[in-house]
């Protein structure tokens, strides 16, 4: 038996033998090609972290890292 095509946004379950709508994970979304990707949550604007935040991306999510500027002629 050969599979049967199925329509964006779905896939192909041999088991069930049926096609089935593709679930990302949280932080994950679907691209025209049908694959999940990571969301980059950082390049969103307006920034999900504080100004005094640097936002680093992680998979399916992200992190607020705490910035600190000194004051002229500290390190």
């Amino acid at each position: 038996c050969a599979p049967q095509n199925c329509t964006y946004g779905e896939k192909f379950n041999a088991f069930h033998g049926r096609c089935e709508k593709i679930q990302c994970r949280s932080g994950f979304s679907l691209t025209s090609s049908g694959k999940c990707v990571d969301v980059n949550e950082c390049g969103q604007n307006p920034s999900p972290c504080k100004r005094s935040e640097r936002c680093d991306n992680t998979p399916g999510s992200y992190r607020c890292v705490q910035t600190f500027t000194c004051a002229s002629g500290l390190q």
